[in-house]
């Protein structure tokens, strides 16, 4: 019985500091969600590497995507100029942004909380979140417990 009572215990002492925690990483990561999702600057980024996508695809069956996923960002550096192997895809649009979107390179901005946001592990937070309730599914099973042996408690 002591080891169920020491959880219970730990569990009652550790609540709310943890769940306080839980929760602040909670809204940073939905902070980030809603300032990617409020962002002018990313859509306008995007829709020029979807416009650049398209016209490089043209004619294929690749031509005329409505959309792509975040992960092919990633290619965007490994695609090279013929003549000037010096100048990537992700540098030509770097530059397309900076001489016609001027007013998107405030993604830098925009996006500076989501760079810790990026580095937070939502497996572990949901592992938190799973401890925490399995504290308190303990905790209350022993309330019940008591009370049924003793219904003055």
């Amino acid at each position: 019985k002591f080891p169920i009572r020491a959880k219970c215990c730990l569990t009652r002492m550790q609540f709310e500091e943890e769940c306080s925690a839980i929760t602040e990483d909670l809204r940073f990561i939905v902070g980030c969600c809603a300032k990617v999702l409020a962002s002018k600057s990313i859509a306008s980024v995007f829709s020029l590497v979807m416009k650049i996508g398209n016209y490089m695809n043209h004619g294929t069956a690749r031509g005329g995507a409505a959309g792509f996923s975040l992960d092919s960002l990633q290619f965007l550096r490994r695609i090279e100029s013929f003549a000037d192997k010096q100048m990537t895809l992700l540098r030509y649009v770097v530059e397309s942004v900076m001489s016609q979107h001027p007013s998107a390179m405030d993604i830098l901005d925009e996006l500076s909380l989501c760079k810790t946001a990026a580095t937070m592990d939502l497996n572990a937070l949901n592992g938190r979140v799973a401890e925490l309730e399995a504290g308190v599914n303990i905790v209350s099973k022993e309330v019940t417990l008591v009370q049924e042996k003793d219904p003055t408690c």
